[in-house]
């Protein structure tokens, strides 16, 4: 098993990413208008700091990320359920 270790720059820091739910993509901004980082957003996931909006008063988290996008964990009406998002391109 390998250790990951914390920066600094780490400490108690989350990333909060908004979900635009008509294209299932993620934003830096609750606009939709800025796009994320790819490697800023894969890093925050692997230090289990990616935050997902996915609506007003309503947050995921990211569980899972492959080439695809990243997997989030939702609940809608106390139903569970997962779905794939991606990061929105330039």
């Amino acid at each position: 098993m390998n250790k990951i270790y914390e920066a600094s720059k780490d400490v108690h820091a989350n990333y909060l990413v908004y979900l635009n739910s008509t294209d299932s993509k993620l934003y830096a901004d609750a606009e939709f208008t800025k796009v994320l980082d790819a490697d800023e957003a894969v890093r925050a996931f692997k230090a289990n700091e990616l935050v997902v909006a996915t609506g007003e008063d309503a947050f995921a988290k990211a569980i899972a990320w492959t080439g695809a996008g990243f997997i989030i964990a939702t609940v809608s009406e106390s139903t569970p359920a997962l779905a794939l998002v991606t990061l929105a391109a330039e």
